[in-house]
């Protein structure tokens, strides 16, 4: 097991007309999250781009005790079940883990 903080970092666009399924995953994942020892440490949305390309719209930042715990989490079964909603309610949804370097 690894003992550095691990960060989530999840990018997402929403399809408009499956806002439905959308809001499903959001309601089902944020309490998964911070079940699992998740701190939120930002979420919000994209108001505009200085440089580069992206077309993200919301922005989420998750903080774990480590990437373990992260793994396990994405892995779960609990998790997994939410996987279609997150894929059929969204256009694109990009998730990194990134630890501090140094």
């Amino acid at each position: 097991m690894t003992n550095k903080k691990t960060v989530v970092i999840a990018t997402a666009t929403p399809k408009p007309e499956q806002t439905e399924a959308m809001q499903h995953y959001l309601k089902n994942v944020m309490p998964l999250l911070i079940n699992n020892e998740g701190e939120v440490v930002y979420r919000g949305k994209v108001d505009s781009q200085l440089h580069g390309e992206s077309s993200f719209k919301i922005v989420l930042v998750i903080r774990f005790p480590n990437e373990d715990i992260v793994r396990t989490l994405f892995e779960s079964d609990e998790y997994q079940s939410l996987a279609p909603y997150r894929d059929k309610g969204f256009k694109d949804f990009g998730i990194v883990l990134s630890s501090e370097m140094g």
